[in-house]
């Protein structure tokens, strides 16, 4: 646009030279003139240049701004949406460890569930019997078995002389036993306690089976108030050959039975 008035004001002076030569106009006044335009022409340049800057250039920066927010908001997401995936992806990996150690904790539960098992199962049974030293309780009364001396017929015809000898194929067995009287008042042993030999075919022995009076025999008509003990041998002939098993039946109406292994 400058070079627009230079062009302008070139003309113009141009002309009016021409009619300074013609006698139309002074130099003089075309220098004026001539002057005027030019500082006509400096007082619009700065119309020029103010109007020059565009007013949208803040708006651009805005929008630039804007978009540079938008920008790096959409980085966040995407880092968000990448840590997240990275998350799932650690979670998926880790699944299956979790799922094992679960199972495996599951069976270490059920094993230690059937142990507790087999523990709180019936001890005492022909299959489970008792160990000597161990207690067999029931309802009033508590037996142990101390000590099982086999093959005592010599102990047994020593101590009394009107003793009879084990019958053929059997031979004394002497079973060292405590009993304890839990109950209420109290109670003959006899009443509540009784002893037998249960061989390995099922046969039963009891000491009632001979007439014969141990060493430190047991007194079953012995009475026991609660809290009271008594100890002492019982004889029983059982089998010369074959294994078995010594019963403790404790109870008078309401009885229970406890064995325990003779070794």
């Amino acid at each position: 646009m400058q070079t627009d008035l230079r062009r302008t004001a070139t003309a113009a002076t141009c002309t009016l030279l021409a009619l300074s030569l013609s006698g139309c106009v002074t130099l003089g006044e075309a220098r004026e003139v001539e002057e005027d335009p030019a500082v006509e022409v400096a007082g619009e340049s700065p119309e020029v240049e103010e109007a020059s800057p565009s007013p949208e250039s803040p708006e651009v920066d805005e929008d630039d701004e804007s978009l540079d927010g938008d920008e790096d908001a959409g980085e966040d997401v995407a880092d968000d949406e990448a840590d997240a995936e990275g998350d799932e992806t650690e979670v998926e990996r880790q699944d299956p460890d979790d799922e094992a150690e679960d199972e495996a904790e599951g069976d270490v539960e059920e094993a230690d569930e059937v142990t507790e098992d087999e523990a709180d199962g019936p001890r005492g049974t022909r299959e489970d019997p008792f160990s000597l030293g161990e207690s067999f309780a029931h309802d009033d009364w508590e037996v142990v078995i101390n000590e099982v001396t086999p093959e005592a017929d010599d102990q047994v015809l020593a101590e009394n002389q009107f003793n009879d000898p084990a019958p053929d194929g059997t031979s004394y067995m002497l079973i060292h036993t405590t009993v304890t009287y839990h109950g209420a008042d109290s109670e003959m042993i006899m009443m509540g306690v009784d002893f037998a030999f249960v061989s390995g075919s099922g046969e039963t022995y009891s000491s009632f089976d001979t007439l014969s009076i141990p060493p430190d025999e047991l007194d079953t008509w012995q009475e026991l108030y609660t809290g009271g003990s008594a100890e002492g041998n019982i004889a029983i002939a059982v089998p010369d050959e074959g294994d078995g098993l010594i019963r403790a039946r404790l109870g008078f109406i309401s009885t229970d039975d406890g064995f325990f292994a003779v070794n």
